[in-house]
């Protein structure tokens, strides 16, 4: 409750200082961002990956120096710590952090980048907390990792799966053109703009509780069973037709193909609580794009490139600086964007680096990450 608290301040500081950004600085531009937890990672124009951070430090170093990346993403670990995952160009699937276990055993991804998987060639990844999935060139999901709550959609019952390791492929025969991954649950969408979620009740958005598995004492294991959770898409009605998701933690928020924006799920005891299932959220502006963070945080994008912030609930408001944006990822309780030129930004919490500009200071304006040059 104190880390939300904090969260909430300095959303409420940077939403009311008039204090410019400091002149950027040269810095290789980036083309792709994921924040989770207390870290952020990054890719370059030239397909570097980069992370700052907790465990990475407060200045942002190479992830797997000498691969290239498509995409990489970062999630908010069942445990402590963060997951971070990429996409190579040869589309191969690189995680790395704790041990993931379950009811068959435990999936040690280790303390450095490993390759996870070859065999899906999927397009883009999105880290769960305990479960990874992605969607490749035939409009597939594929997930592994723990199953227990039903995560991985693929329609087997969770006592039946035999291996964290081993893709499975989600149920249903839908074309898909994105997926989010969350604490204990998945939700995908679909080509023609519908969404869907599977995993535990209170995160999927769908309030029939008939629809789900109710009295499978295997479903939601990772909970100690028992518990209500589907693990095949749900269809989450109510959300009008979408083209993009964003999910951290237990909540998930759609924007839609009239660019306002849906959230459901459980963020937590707070004014804050999205609601279980879908509801818009009150919006001063249109939005182009939008993230949420797991502390119940969340940003959107304007026509005109301006940020605005907030919580679950409520509206966002302005973050000052003058600075515009094409992207913005939420971690716990930072926040960080891509402005013109590539050029990154973050803000909120520092404690532990997750601003990446080198010490420990928060800061409600966004302060500019500088990422080396190619050959420096």
């Amino acid at each position: 409750m104190r880390t939300f608290l904090i969260a909430l301040l300095v959303l409420a500081a940077a939403c009311g200082s008039s204090t410019g950004p400091t002149k950027a600085a040269p810095s290789a531009p980036v083309r792709q961002l994921s924040s989770g937890g207390d870290v952020s990672c990054a890719v370059t124009a030239d397909s570097t990956a980069y992370c700052w951070g907790r465990g990475f430090g407060p200045r942002p170093v190479a992830w797997d120096a000498g691969a290239k990346f498509r995409w990489v993403s970062v999630t908010l670990a069942a445990g402590t710590g963060s997951y971070v995952c990429g996409v190579t160009g040869t589309k191969e699937v690189v995680c790395q952090g704790a041990a993931l276990v379950d009811s068959t055993g435990s999936w040690n991804l280790g303390a450095s980048p490993t390759v996870v998987a070859n065999d899906t060639a999927v397009d883009t990844i999105s880290a769960g907390g305990s479960h990874f999935c992605g969607v490749n060139s035939t409009h597939a999901i594929w997930c592994w990792g723990q199953y227990g709550a039903g995560v991985r959609g693929d329609s087997i019952a969770p006592a039946a799966r035999d291996s964290v390791e081993v893709p499975s492929k989600v149920a249903g025969g839908i074309s898909w053109a994105d997926v989010a991954a969350g604490m204990d649950h998945t939700c995908g969408l679909a080509s023609n703009g519908a969404v869907y979620c599977w995993g535990t009740a209170t995160q999927v958005g769908v309030g029939d509780t008939l629809q789900y598995a109710q009295f499978d004492t295997t479903c939601g294991s990772s909970f100690g069973g028992s518990r209500p959770c589907a693990y095949a898409p749900l269809a989450v009605v109510g959300v009008p037709s979408s083209i993009r998701l964003a999910t951290n933690g237990t909540t998930t928020c759609a924007l839609t193909s009239s660019f306002t924006l849906w959230c459901w799920g459980y963020v937590g005891p707070t004014s804050g609580n999205a609601g279980q299932v879908p509801a818009a959220m009150p919006l001063s502006t249109v939005a182009t794009t939008m993230t949420v963070g797991s502390l119940g945080g969340y940003c959107i994008i304007s026509p005109a490139g301006d940020v605005y912030c907030g919580t679950l609930g409520s509206a966002p408001g302005l973050l000052q600086g003058g600075l515009k944006f094409t992207d913005v990822s939420a971690g716990s309780d930072h926040a960080c964007g891509i402005g013109a030129g590539g050029l990154l930004f973050c803000w909120g919490q520092n404690s532990v680096g997750q601003l990446g500009v080198g010490d420990s200071t928060t800061r409600s304006l966004p302060a500019q990450v500088v990422i080396p040059l190619p050959g420096s």
